[in-house]
């Protein structure tokens, strides 16, 4: 098991991609582990045949306990598997296999993060792929979106990849493509359909509106509604299938995080018309030198890290015994994944201007989506935020990243009625939502750093004038 990263300290086999008996070349793929931050894929440290795998799929195991053996056809692995029984890291294999195999050989284990990382889809991609069947797709140049997946809710696998590839040799005729159903916008009039149509759409729950008709004038028949049944995000009847590893970690997380902190969220709204000013005065010019496209994320992550530097006491972590403040200001920013979340993190935030720190965030959250991060990328956060403005949402109660003691929820900016000299007039607002563990930072300490944060927001162009300034 490779150390994927400093703090790592186990990693759980996800699945093999070669069995016992089968030949590999160096650098090839073989098996697919997390860690609780990231997948990634381990590839073969040298040719030869996989003569032994060490670890059954679903174990969790220690970093650098072998996985396989990797040999020549005959020779004699006895002393390697005897070695290997007697490694400490094998005795310490901690969950999931329901038979965990046999010894290893220590020179056949990887020895450090020679894999590729594959992750999740990206965020804003609709389509729901599994990471093999993504990565398969890219190596083959397959278009995913004429793939139509056979997962739960419509998620693409492995095996459609291939269906879908082996269809193309053979024509297009007999691709697994999308058909033209379930239209985005409703069929527009009454909807023309056989009788048998209409009776199969009923047994199905399908809405007949929404499903495009391929017999005359647009009428819907059988097939078309056993099309649409076969691509719906709803399955026919009930699924009940394993969560995903990172819904798993996420889920676990969570409720560890509910449990041992003391949370608490306060709200206060922010008059941001002149961070809006700002922000569309820096677009432009940030274009014309080439530089990035400036958010209000990256406003606001600004105004978080330099609001930490007068309040130390907001950036620690709390391990139930000691309290550690943090000699460094480490911004972790939620990024959607679309069927997860995962938390890069800028690490010395306070010390980048706002134009690196934009392309900062900008690179790691691209780099997620692709699946490309590194595993120091996504560990020593110190304070997360978290944005769901653009979802529309005004307020909500994010939950504390732990080991960190503080969140910052970022809900949408907002046409409202606000009060300028005694008048009321219009003017954009934006709610922060920032949750606290209690036991270590009580409610005035983070009123008082919220009050901060909101200052530089109401008065932006100070965000400008410290540290390394644009």
């Amino acid at each position: 098991m490779p150390k994927l990263g400093l703090t790592m300290i186990q990693g759980k086999v996800v699945k093999w991609l070669v069995a016992e008996g089968d030949s590999v070349t160096k650098g090839q793929t073989i098996v697919q582990v997390t860690t609780e931050k990231i997948a990634n894929v381990v590839e073969a440290p040298a040719d030869g045949v996989v003569r032994k795998i060490l670890v059954a799929q679903g174990a969790t195991v220690p970093v650098l306990t072998p996985l396989a053996i990797i040999g020549s056809a005959g020779e004699d692995i006895s002393e390697a598997l005897k070695a290997a029984s007697t490694a400490p890291a094998v005795s310490n294999i901690v969950a999931g296999a329901s038979a965990p195999i046999a010894a290893a050989k220590t020179a056949a284990a990887p020895a450090g993060p020679a894999a590729q990382p594959v992750y999740p889809a990206p965020a804003g991609d609709s389509l729901k792929v599994s990471p093999i069947a993504r990565k398969l797709a890219e190596e083959a140049g397959l278009d995913l979106s004429t793939v139509v997946g056979s997962g739960p809710a419509g998620r693409i696998l492995r095996e459609d990849v291939e269906k879908a590839l082996a269809a193309k040799k053979t024509g297009p005729s007999a691709m697994n493509t999308a058909p033209a159903v379930a239209a985005a916008t409703p069929n527009a009039g009454p909807v023309k359909a056989s009788p048998a149509a209409r009776k199969l759409a009923e047994e199905k729950g399908l809405d007949l509106s929404l499903i495009q008709g391929t017999g005359p004038d647009g009428r819907i028949l059988t097939e078309d509604v056993e099309r649409a049944a076969a691509t719906t995000n709803l399955p026919s009847a009930d699924q009940t299938v394993p969560a995903s590893d990172m819904r798993m970690v996420i889920a676990r997380r969570m409720m560890e995080s509910m449990t041992v902190a003391a949370q608490t969220t306060i709200s206060r709204s922010v008059n941001v018309g002149e961070l809006v000013r700002l922000r569309e005065s820096l677009v432009p010019r940030l274009a014309r030198e080439g530089g990035v496209k400036l958010t209000y994320t990256d406003l606001i992550v600004r105004a978080v890290a330099l609001s930490l530097r007068r309040h130390p006491e907001i950036n620690v972590s709390f391990d139930g015994q000691n309290v550690t403040t943090h000699a460094e200001i480490n911004l972790g920013i939620a990024v959607d994944l679309g069927d997860g979340l995962i938390v890069p993190v800028v690490h010395r935030a306070d010390t980048l201007g706002l134009s690196q720190l934009s392309a900062r965030i900008k690179g790691l959250a691209e780099m997620a989506r692709r699946g490309a991060l590194e595993p120091d990328d996504v560990v020593g956060n110190t304070l997360t935020v978290t944005n769901l403005g653009m979802f529309g949402i005004d307020v909500f109660t994010p939950i504390i990243n732990q080991p960190e003691s503080v969140i910052l929820g970022v809900g949408r900016i907002a046409d409202r009625p606000v009060v300028e000299n005694g008048q009321v007039v219009p003017g954009k607002e934006m709610v922060l939502s920032l949750t606290h563990d209690h036991r270590v930072i009580d409610g005035a300490t983070a009123a008082r750093f919220l009050n901060t944060v909101v200052g530089y927001l109401e008065a932006p162009y100070t965000l400008l004038g410290l540290g390394n300034g644009l």
